[in-house]
């Protein structure tokens, strides 16, 4: 119920009322409806209530999704991250080490191995 809405039923009232007074046919049951009319508004009032608590109630419940979703594509990504991370430690490893690999199998007359094959002698001049 609105401001307009109850400012017509409260017209009507007095109205009523009024007119009662006018022919002297004033009831008990007359002066309840004011009454009547504040308990219906407190009813509709309880009931907004309960609305919005449902509607903060599934907008919570819908940031605490949003926010789950984010907390698990957070945590696969750093698993794809440490999982990326090992693999580069295993698989790489730097040029200079593996030229200095085959210089010692060189030496000790070990055929070199294919990753070692693969590095080229630095330039001269520089350091190893």
């Amino acid at each position: 119920m609105n401001i307009s809405e109850l400012l017509k039923a409260h017209e009507i009232l007095i109205n009523k009322v009024r007119e009662r007074a006018e022919t002297g046919k004033i009831e008990a049951q007359d002066l309840e409806i004011p009454l009547e009319t504040r308990r219906q508004r407190a009813e509709e009032i309880g009931r907004q209530i309960d609305g919005l608590g449902l509607q903060k109630k599934n907008a919570n419940d819908h940031y605490d999704t949003a926010i789950a979703k984010q907390k698990a594509e957070l945590a696969r990504m750093k698993d794809d991250i440490a999982r990326t991370e090992k693999l580069v430690r295993m698989t790489a490893t730097p040029p200079n080490d593996l030229f200095k690999q085959a210089q010692k199998a060189a030496e000790q007359g070990a055929p070199p191995s294919k990753k070692q094959e693969a590095v080229r002698q630095p330039p001269k001049g520089t350091k190893k």
